[in-house]
């Protein structure tokens, strides 16, 4: 996305407490920006070399080792951020995942994805770099979500968002 901050400008406008989950050193879209905002930024990443590369990275308050199906965290957090990272669980378990972290959230649940078909394996060693399934609108919305895209369906680059407000 372009610039996602017409759409959920809370987090960059009035900054608080945010987990950002999953990341890696060539792929965390908007952490920086989050950061710079004044958030306190949590990241949750289930690849243990993602993890340590963070380490010490003046961005982040705090990094947990962990999977989002399982969830090991239980404090709640002002903003859950999930970029690119739905299309990495199986389809069926998303709502469940998504249940979960609306359960953590205070204010504001924004995920995205590529925008449709985009098959993609492991990547760099990572198998949990998977993609299982093509997100679009419907799967989205049928769990509440508002929802914006840029670029063209099941075409590389493009991306859709979706967000819930509490």
């Amino acid at each position: 996305m372009h610039d996602i901050r017409p759409h959920i400008p809370e987090p960059f406008e009035k900054p608080g407490t945010l987990l950002y989950i999953g990341a890696r050193l060539d792929a965390c879209a908007w952490l920086t920006e989050l950061a710079d905002a004044g958030n306190e930024i949590t990241l949750l990443e289930i690849w243990p070399k993602n993890a340590r590369d963070f380490t010490g990275d003046p961005r982040l308050c705090n990094i947990v080792l962990g999977d989002v199906r399982a969830l090991p965290i239980s404090d709640g957090f002002d903003y859950v951020w999930w970029w690119h990272g739905p299309e990495h669980v199986e389809q069926k378990e998303f709502p469940h995942v998504i249940e979960r972290l609306l359960a953590i959230t205070h204010q504001l649940l924004a995920v995205a994805a590529p925008w449709g078909r985009y098959p993609q394996g492991v990547y760099q060693g990572n198998p949990t770099e998977q993609h299982y399934w093509s997100v679009y609108r419907p799967s989205l919305r049928r769990l509440g979500m508002e929802t914006a895209t840029d670029g063209r369906a099941n075409t590389p680059g493009s991306e859709i968002v979706g967000w819930i407000r509490k």
